[in-house]
């Protein structure tokens, strides 16, 4: 992949992530909400079709981490 369309691909995925929002006029995602929540599968999805192994070590459990474990499938 060349640096232009790698930069392209970064630049949609910003675009995507930055359109999951609690707010339509602002940037918010706080924990455990729905907008968190589209983040790390979307994110976890991109990994994946990498080859990259991930798993979600606690859900999103209100007083809870929620921890992403990654790593490069061997």
């Amino acid at each position: 992949m060349s640096v232009d369309a790698s930069a392209r691909t970064v630049m949609e995925r910003c675009e995507i992530l930055a359109s999951y929002s609690e707010e339509p006029d602002r940037l918010t995602r706080r924990f455990a909400t729905k907008a968190m929540q589209q983040v790390n599968e979307t994110v976890m999805a991109w990994m994946h079709a990498a080859g990259w192994q991930s798993d979600r070590a606690l859900q999103g459990e209100p007083g809870r981490r929620k921890n992403i474990v990654a790593g490069i499938a061997s």
